[in-house]
């Protein structure tokens, strides 16, 4: 008797949880789900008729459902798009079928505000996948019509939650938009965007005194982002000033975290990748000490919350830390720890690079601290 594969399953399970758990439109979220049903029972995403009509028939009847949503349209985009990894696709056709996704959406001719709401959010998700598969201009237009369009939405009645909720969004595609002028080596354009998403959310902090972790989080998330780049273009004093805002805000979020948060975007997460981001723009400034101190702090992070030693977010940061901790080793003339520090980030690689095959980026660092740790063998050799 043949059996439903384990995979189709829990995506049916979990788009339907995404469709029927209070997060949509008031009205209209079963126009998400009717999205999802026709794009699945169009595309060749499932092998076997039984198999796709399942799924299909899962979906449809949670439509009803949907009808008694709340107003959390953007996270059931977000849910239901990431879901579409659990398809049992080749890791390079991800982003072309979530981008169909979205494009299903924002196709749709609507007039209602959270209608509307829902085909700006799914142009920003959709920008930021064309910025991805580097269709830079498609990835510009969506951008800018999503920002266009949550303006319009955001000049609602000032206390309503739905407004906070649409101008949350517009600071977040402010914030998108700059990464995507980063990309296109427009520091100017995407500082102004940046400035921009600052701007709005400092705005809602100050109207919302006793609701705005996320506001705050969100803000401290573009204070590294901006941080990032400025010490690209060796903007370092500023990079410097973002990413110690940053980090004063994530070392207070840190007290809260428990293990059963999710490594990924935590506040200790995010504050060991800003510590690590000071301690390389500290190193091009040649301030061995800082940098030091700094990888020190990043390091005692993946020291106190090594609950998470499972998580491959974990240990791809804590390896990080390694690789930049024998940088600085070798810098200081330390050779010893140096090579014992790359030894450890190559294993490290070298087992996630096994255990997750489909990550490419894992294979590209690992080759990449295997031929450091190569040159500092032969450095070594050359001295003696």
């Amino acid at each position: 008797m043949n059996r439903v594969p384990l995979w189709l399953r829990d995506f049916g399970n979990a788009a339907q949880r995404s469709l029927t758990s209070g997060i949509a439109s008031r009205r209209r979220l079963w126009t998400a789900a009717a999205v999802v049903v026709s794009l699945l029972a169009a595309a060749p995403l499932v092998r076997m008729n039984w198999q796709r009509q399942m799924l299909i028939d899962k979906l449809q009847r949670s439509r009803e459902e949907c009808r008694r949503a709340d107003d959390n349209l953007l996270l059931a985009m977000e849910t239901i798009g990431n879901r579409i990894d659990h398809l049992g696709l080749e890791t390079q056709s991800l982003p072309k079928v979530q981008l169909e996704f979205y494009k299903a959406i924002y196709d749709q001719t609507v007039s209602e505000p959270a209608e509307r709401f829902a085909i700006a959010v799914a142009r920003k998700h959709a920008g930021l996948i064309r910025l991805k598969l580097n269709e830079a201009e498609e990835a510009r237009l969506c951008f800018t019509l999503a920002i266009h369009m949550l303006e319009e939405l955001a000049v609602g009645k000032p206390d309503s939650e739905q407004t906070r909720v649409y101008n949350r969004t517009l600071a977040e595609t402010h914030s998108d938009y700059a990464a995507y002028q980063d990309a296109i080596n427009d520091p100017i354009a995407a500082e102004t965007e940046y400035a921009a998403a600052l701007a709005i959310l400092s705005k809602l902090i100050e109207k919302w005194p006793n609701d705005n972790i996320d506001l705050i989080d969100n803000q401290a998330r573009i204070w590294h982002d901006r941080g990032a780049m400025e010490a690209s273009f060796r903007a370092y004093s500023e990079a410097e000033a973002d990413f110690h805002r940053a980090i004063a805000v994530w070392l207070k979020r840190c007290a809260s975290q428990s293990d059963s948060m999710q490594w990924l975007g935590s506040p200790a997460c995010e504050l060991a990748a800003n510590w690590l981001q000071l301690s390389d723009l500290y190193r091009d400034e040649k301030r061995s000490s800082d940098a030091r101190a700094a990888i020190n702090q990043a390091m005692a992070i993946y020291t106190s919350f090594n609950g998470y030693q499972s998580d491959p977010h974990f240990r791809e940061g804590h390896t990080d830390a390694l690789d930049t901790l024998a940088a600085i080793y070798f810098d200081d003339r330390q050779i010893t720890q140096s090579v014992e520090a790359y030894r450890k980030a190559l294993a490290e690689y070298d087992a996630l690079s096994r255990e997750y095959p489909e990550v490419s980026a894992y294979r590209r660092k690992h080759s990449q601290i295997e031929t450091r740790l190569g040159s500092l063998a032969k450095a070594a050799q050359n001295r003696e």
